[in-house]
């Protein structure tokens, strides 16, 4: 049997991270998917997309079975988030090097 002040401390964290969850899966629904896109940058979105589903999903599933099982919950973050961390990340630094590298190149040809 657990202390009192533990078991509390655990089904407050997760009932944040199931709130997290629920909130970014919301937001995943309300989304359009990016269907009919041309741009040549058109994986970026669709990456975003994906990391905003598998963060929710993570989050959700992580935090349903964290109170009965933690090291169940622990494997589903550690198999998930940095699937996810990765989709989110990825459109941002991929957008910051390209225009890095083409304003290197424009110098470059300026010269």
């Amino acid at each position: 049997m657990r202390p009192i002040p533990q078991t509390l401390l655990s089904w407050l964290v997760a009932s944040l991270g199931f709130l997290f969850g629920l909130l970014a899966l919301a937001r995943f629904g309300t989304w359009w998917l990016p269907f009919g896109d041309h741009d040549p940058g058109w994986f970026l979105r669709w990456l975003t997309f994906a990391g905003v589903g598998l963060f929710g999903l993570g989050f959700l599933i992580g935090s349903i079975l964290a109170p009965r099982n933690p090291r169940r919950a622990g494997i589903v973050f550690l198999a998930l988030l940095p699937i996810t961390a990765f989709c989110l990340a990825y459109p941002e630094s991929s957008f910051w090097c390209g225009t890095r590298m083409a304003a290197a190149g424009l110098r470059r040809l300026s010269l």
